[in-house]
């Protein structure tokens, strides 16, 4: 077994035999090995990893000169050191009989894994922007990451994300200069531009319900809208809506949040430990869940699923007992709603509160949740709020005036009258599609309605029959989604309800644009730079398809 010293000494020379080799043999295509490289391999290097390394390297005098293409994707989608990716690679050619112990010419190394996952980082961002159009949606979210500096330096910085619509395609992420709304808009605006984007179509935006993207004045898209010169259609992820009022509801019954993962009251305090308690005998909850494809479901998604169906019917399965429902985080209340089910199928006599979530979970939170994930294209978006409001009624009054419609009304961005007569074109009723058609035509001709609207969300009536009955009709203005409709096709919107099923199918909610920020997350801490990230995450997502 060799010293640290002299196996560092080793890797060296291992290396600078390797750089001799590349500056000799890449050098017309442009291909180096720089400092960097030499500190990451490395760095990547482990004594096992040597063994590898030498032993197909040694003797060799030709190399391995074939693309890998679908092998440097892979390589940047699972998290393995370039010596660990090389040794499986070069392990599967030798079961395949491509190459043998006397022959090792094809072996691959890791200088060769890191020389494809760079080319196939600029070969697919190349491609990808090649491919784009026309913008019409635009969809962000962020978060602030631990990020890789130079060396092994580590700082935290906030990285936005975009996706285009329809489609959820990955555009790209920027850092901020600051952290107000105005530099993120700036950041966003500054990159569509610098990469040539078309906004000339641009018609959605998608967002989160922070103040910070939303405020009326000074939010990240009204400021995106007066740059642009245009009012946009606002999609205000509906999945966080749904999720407000049952935070709420668990903060009003049970006490506040402690930490990011953990609660002060007696039901919050059981959540962490409450899948090692056996089942009961528990009291059904009646539960009416939308038709669903699993397929369309992430893990607690489907858990979520499972659980709702087992506190409706009685009958707990075994192995849903064993499953994980998720981890407890303030970020993901979906997870928080799998384990109050979850409790509550441990307690034979559960509080009045415990029951008092739970029913509200079950009936209210889940569907929605379901029907938003089923549903998803933005004209559904009306919809949606409608069952949640008239899916809540059932609370006693003094509940919903405290945590329920206080925090429907402050989210009820989807119910702008913008919204609101896109949905009512989707209608089934020619009378409800006539009236929308007739008040898009008034908006449309009204001359103070051409320049950018301020947006604010309507004031809502929670005693309304019908879903149009929710706002008054004040302040129209035509929905921005509609721009380049004539008024004559609107006309035939009439009497033909499948209309809308023919515009760009913008989603109601964020979910595709948070992924990305999770990869984003994930790239932070692998490589430095906005360009290595950037090309790590479109070979992964590559790799995904």
């Amino acid at each position: 077994m060799l010293g640290r010293k002299q196996d560092r000494l080793l890797k060296q020379e291992i290396y600078a035999q390797k750089v001799a080799q590349s500056q000799t043999q890449h050098h017309s295509a442009g291909e180096t090995l720089n400092k960097n490289d030499s500190e990451e391999f490395l760095s990547d290097l482990s004594e096992n990893d040597t063994e590898f390394t030498l032993k197909v390297r040694s003797g060799q005098s030709k190399q391995m000169r074939e693309r890998l293409p679908t092998v440097a994707k892979m390589a940047d989608r699972f998290a393995l050191s370039d010596p660990a990716r090389a040794a499986i690679a070069t392990a599967s050619l030798r079961d395949l009989e491509i190459i043998r112990k006397a022959n090792m010419a094809k072996a691959i190394d890791p200088f060769k894994i890191r020389r494809e996952r760079k080319k196939a980082r600029v070969e697919t961002l190349e491609l990808q922007r090649s491919l784009e159009g026309s913008l019409q949606g635009l969809y962000f979210d962020g978060e602030r990451n631990v990020t890789l500096q130079s060396g092994k330096k580590k700082v935290v910085e906030e990285h936005i994300s975009s996706v285009s619509e329809p489609g959820s395609k990955y555009i790209g992420h920027v850092t901020p200069s600051g952290g107000l709304a105005i530099d993120l808009a700036d950041s966003i605006l500054q990159f569509l531009e610098a990469n040539n984007y078309d906004l000339t179509q641009l018609k959605v935006v998608g967002a989160d319900g922070t103040a910070h993207n939303t405020g009326h004045i000074g939010g990240a898209i009204t400021l995106l809208e007066n740059r642009l010169g245009k009012s946009l259609q606002w999609q205000i992820c509906l999945l966080h809506f749904n999720e407000l009022p049952l935070r709420h509801l668990i903060l009003h019954l049970d006490g506040t949040t402690s930490g990011p993962n953990s609660f002060t009251g007696p039901i919050g305090k059981q959540l962490k430990t409450c899948e090692e308690k056996p089942i009961v005998k528990f009291n059904t909850i009646r539960a009416d869940l939308p038709e669903i494809d699993p397929k369309l479901l992430s893990t607690d998604q489907k858990y979520l699923l499972e659980i709702c169906n087992a506190v409706s019917t009685g009958d707990f399965p075994d192995a849903l007992a064993k499953k994980d429902p998720g981890l407890l985080c303030h970020a993901r209340w979906l997870t928080a709603a799998n384990r109050i089910l979850r409790l509550y199928v441990t307690e034979d006599r559960p509080s009045k509160n415990l029951k008092m979530i739970a029913k509200y979970i079950i009936r209210v939170y889940a569907p929605v949740w379901f029907m938003i994930k089923r549903n998803w294209q933005f004209y559904f978006a009306i919809k949606h709020v409608w069952q949640s409001i008239k899916l809540s009624r059932y609370l006693p009054e003094d509940i919903r005036a405290v945590a329920i419609d206080p925090y429907i009304q402050l989210n009820g961005y989807a119910l702008h009258p913008e919204n609101m007569l896109v949905t009512m074109l989707s209608d089934s009723r020619t009378a409800v599609r006539k009236r929308a058609v007739e008040l898009i035509v008034a908006a449309r001709s009204n001359p103070q309605q051409q320049s950018v609207r301020q947006f604010h969300p309507p004031q809502i009536n929670f005693s309304a029959r019908d879903y149009p009955d929710l706002i008054e009709w004040k302040n129209v203005t035509p929905p921005p989604a509609l721009r380049g409709i004539t008024d004559q096709e609107l006309e035939e919107a009439i009497e033909d309800c499948d209309f809308v099923e023919r515009l760009p199918q913008f989603p109601c909610h964020t979910q595709a644009v948070e992924r990305t920020v999770r990869f984003v997350t994930q790239a932070s801490t692998k490589v430095c730079g906005t360009e290595a990230r950037d090309g790590l995450i479109r070979n992964t997502l590559e790799s995904i398809k």
